[in-house]
């Protein structure tokens, strides 16, 4: 499993504590405000570290689009092609006439 050899060898410290800083980061919306540009939330269905609800409340915030892959943490390891045809989608749309 890809997600097996990326991680091997690192403690279960080190991941105690990516979990807490990634619980406890509370500016998204003070750095939400600043994106002036369209977005995209690409979240993992199975990532530990930032959960889909995460994903959900930062996509409300950018006013962006959420998608949900098959993946966990490492969505270009985990779903390249996903993310890629994804990626290919997003910036193929011309971007609506604000006026």
């Amino acid at each position: 499993c890809i997600r097996d050899r990326l991680t091997a060898g690192i403690g279960l410290d080190v991941y105690a504590k990516d979990l807490a800083a990634c619980r406890a980061w509370e500016a998204a919306p003070d750095r939400a405000d600043s994106v002036t540009c369209r977005a995209l939330v690409v979240s993992g269905a199975s990532d530990r570290m930032t959960d889909q609800a995460g994903g959900a409340v930062l996509a409300h915030l950018l006013e962006a689009e959420h998608v949900v892959l098959d993946a966990g943490h490492v969505i270009p390891s985990e779903a390249p092609w996903e993310l890629t045809e994804l990626l290919v989608q997003f910036l193929s749309v011309e971007p609506s006439d604000p006026n």
